[in-house]
């Protein structure tokens, strides 16, 4: 898909307009929210008014605070400067006259130290949004505070942010981040952040350039977020005053109609204190729900149903008790044990039941208790080595056993190589499970660590496969 593509396609939204009773969303809607959470086709979009502070009994947003903040040194310092009183809590207006007066540098100070001083702590919001598998969050506030709260919990995640002033070539193209994951969720500052103040969209010309920049430069947000912001997602919109003008030409700017395939919901949006016009421009524009009841409300109803539904894994595979068969030379039990340690997460959720010889116990037939367990596996894996392959117990005994079992279709057949070996043409040398993938053994890594973590990753999804399957015997 090409650039053009990605930017006609990126942010564009919608759903049937209804506002619910709570518990905001009907199960059917909830369920849809859930399992677009476990795909990755969930994406927050924070807006400034989730950052709030409050001074005596009164509770602002932080942008209205230090609108307020800056109108005050302006009254102090410029006593016959006009400001119109009622909109000194409008940030973009406040910080046009702050800076015509003192010049872009000195707005840029007096922000960041305002955030310095006053956004110390997350709000609630960003705790719970940290809390959740979201692989994406899109923020247009200009504090950061929820990459903190992502420290506060030491989840990793990364943290990038749109430069509008920047000159742009067509190397911007190649703009890397990694791509999101809810391991390691991407923030990605829209409107920039304190502490990069050269990329702070804080004024009304700052808010026009930035947009111009988002509609000329179709490079200008990196691939990773645009290939993100398609129409099989569900959006959330939190802290957004929908009366703003900008928000609407941002969305129109980005390409935002009523063809996206899946959900937004403007949890919290004020719907009921929108003006009229407001209200049906963006049901009608956009499809928009504006739900009744508080964010916090909503994150933590949906953080519940979340800790309640089961996930993929424990759906498909925690009744499952998949038996895992060890076989292996003893000269190689060492192997088989940190291997064994790399599956514990495996044991202890009750996905897989393994088993190695050293389990005979004593006074039982050998021959037979091995066999019988070999009847019973599921997944048997090989530890091949030239100990091993030279094994006539091993390579004309048991393996012949569990090649029948995997040629009727009952197990799965993973070797690993673990000592470098000549194993080409073994009658498993053509199996698509050979582990490691790269085909070099685990002795020849320099991190075992990673040898085996790589090899545990790869039996997790096999576990997942075979788990399907055996739903269907």
């Amino acid at each position: 898909m090409g650039k053009n593509e990605i930017l006609n396609n990126r942010l564009t939204l919608a759903i049937k307009f209804q506002v619910i009773p709570c518990p905001m969303l009907a199960d059917d809607q909830w369920n849809e929210l859930l399992f677009a959470l476990r795909r990755r086709r969930c994406v927050v979009f924070l807006g400034p008014g989730v950052t709030t502070a409050t001074r005596g009994a009164e509770t602002r947003p932080l942008t209205e605070w230090l609108a307020l903040d800056l109108a005050a040194q302006l009254r102090n310092d410029y006593p016959n400067h006009p400001l119109e009183p009622a909109e000194c809590h409008s940030l973009l207006y406040v910080a046009s006259e702050y800076q015509q007066k003192k010049g872009q540098l000195q707005l840029q100070e007096a922000v960041e130290k305002f955030y310095a001083r006053e956004a110390g702590r997350p709000a609630e919001l960003h705790t719970l949004l940290a809390d959740l598998p979201l692989h994406l969050v899109i923020s247009t506030g200009i504090d950061t505070l929820l990459s903190k709260a992502y420290r506060s919990i030491f989840k990793n995640h990364t943290a990038a942010t749109y430069h509008y002033r920047k000159e742009r070539s067509q190397s911007d193209e190649d703009q890397t981040l990694p791509d999101p994951t809810p391991d390691q969720p991407l923030v990605y500052n829209l409107l920039g952040a304190v502490g990069q103040s050269d990329a702070l969209v804080l004024t009304e010309k700052d808010r026009l350039n930035f947009l111009e920049d988002v509609i000329r430069h179709n490079n200008a947000i990196p691939n990773t977020v645009l290939k993100e912001i398609t129409k099989d997602k569900v959006y959330l919109f939190f802290g957004f005053d929908f009366e703003q003008w900008h928000l609407r030409i941002l969305l129109r700017a980005l390409n935002l109609d009523d063809s996206n395939e899946l959900p937004l919901y403007a949890p919290a949006g004020g719907g009921d204190k929108l003006q009229p016009g407001t209200q049906i421009f963006f049901q009608k524009q956009f499809k928009m729900a504006f739900l009744p009841g508080s964010d916090c409300d909503f994150i933590r109803e949906l953080q519940r149903r979340w800790s309640e539904t089961p996930g993929e894994r424990t759906d498909a595979a925690n009744d499952a008790n998949i038996e895992v068969f060890y076989m292996y030379d003893q000269t190689d039990a060492g192997f088989k044990d940190r291997l064994d340690e790399h599956l514990a997460i495996l044991r202890t959720n009750r996905i897989i039941r393994t088993w190695d010889e050293s389990a005979v116990a004593a006074g039982d037939e050998f021959q037979s208790v091995v066999a019988e367990r070999l009847d019973r596996a599921n997944l048997i894996l090989l530890l091949v080595s030239s100990s091993f392959l030279a094994s006539e117990r091993l390579y004309n005994g048991q393996l012949q056993l569990a090649m029948k079992r995997f040629r009727d279709g009952k197990a799965v057949i993973c070797p690993i190589l673990v000592r470098p070996c000549l194993y080409e043409g073994a009658v498993f040398s053509k199996l698509y499970t050979l582990l490691p993938r790269n085909k070099v053994a685990v002795a020849d890594w320099k991190n075992p660590d990673s040898a085996y973590e790589h090899i545990a990753q790869q039996i997790s999804q096999f576990v997942d496969t075979l788990a399907e399957n055996l739903k269907t015997l």
